[in-house]
């Protein structure tokens, strides 16, 4: 019978009219985009449904996530917060401002990669804390099932591909570091180093320092694709906790080669970075024990 699927969702992509009236052909009721894909929403509308007026003269409906709120949750998230604090702090003062729906995404597929039991922040945020400022969580399909009218009609925005400079100087720092990243693992992990991190995941090696140090470079390195939206200094964090974890795996030092390829400014954000993971390590490490 297989598995009836309600909507599309794009918000990691570049997105083009094209992609859309596929999506549409393809029998999906409804597309998910990001905010900075979009334009001409209004104040109060939330996450919608929106209509979107393709070329052809066809409508599809858009559900539009948050990027500012998302991207917050995301770093919240990632620095061991509790899901109530970040309600309160921030979810909370967002409720007078919302529309009738307010959408937020996860990279689902790393919850677990940075620290174990991520999963738990969504848990409790979904089950309790977002309940507690006067948030309702539903799903996608459930809410359009009673809200099929759009609020308004959007645009969809033309999705440069092109490097920004801030891109390319930092996407090169992080080239170097990967490179010499890349000699310290394959001399650490022997002949089969890179069939070991591969097989991560099945092996179940948990917080293994030099194979998490792999992980989180790939994620800075990823990132950079998305700085439009994401915080440089989420890119920061990532790429310093890949140094800590070297290091401590390997007592091999690589931030001298991230440091000095920065600009000044995130050259001095990733310091801090590097100084506040160093201080948390210990602590960690204790309650893993």
């Amino acid at each position: 019978m297989g598995w009836s699927h309600a909507a599309s969702f794009l918000p990691g992509f570049a997105v083009d009219a094209a992609t859309l009236q596929s999506t549409l052909e393809a029998g999906f009721a409804f597309a998910v985009l990001r905010d900075s894909q979009v334009a001409g929403r209004p104040k109060r509308g939330g996450a919608g449904p929106y209509a979107l007026r393709l070329p052809s003269g066809d409508v599809i409906h858009i559900f539009v996530a948050n990027d500012v709120l998302s991207a917050d949750m995301q770093e919240d998230l990632e620095n061991r917060c509790g899901a109530g604090h970040w309600a309160r702090r921030t979810l909370g003062s967002h409720f007078r401002h919302a529309g009738p729906l307010t959408l937020l995404y996860v990279d689902g597929h790393q919850l677990g990669s940075n620290a174990m039991g991520e999963h738990h922040f969504i848990h409790y945020l979904m089950d309790s804390e977002a309940r507690a400022v006067a948030f309702q969580p539903t799903t996608l399909e459930a809410f359009y099932n009673d809200n099929r009218q759009p609020l308004g009609e959007i645009e969809l925005l033309p999705q440069e591909l092109a490097e920004t400079p801030a891109q390319r100087t930092l996407r090169d720092a992080l080239h170097d570091l990967m490179t010499e990243m890349s000699l310290v693992f394959a001399e650490a992990g022997g002949d089969d180093a890179w069939q070991r991190r591969d097989r991560l995941f099945e092996l179940h090696l948990g917080h293994e320092p030099l194979f998490r140090s792999q992980v989180m470079l790939q994620r800075a390195w990823a990132t950079t694709a998305w700085l439009g939206e994401a915080p440089v200094q989420h890119v920061l964090d990532c790429a310093a906790l890949a140094v800590l974890l070297l290091n401590q795996a390997t007592q091999t030092d690589l931030s001298g080669v991230l440091l000095d390829r920065l600009p000044a400014a995130e050259a001095e954000a990733c310091r801090t970075s590097l100084d506040r993971l160093a201080q948390s390590a210990p602590q960690e490490e204790a309650a893993r024990r």
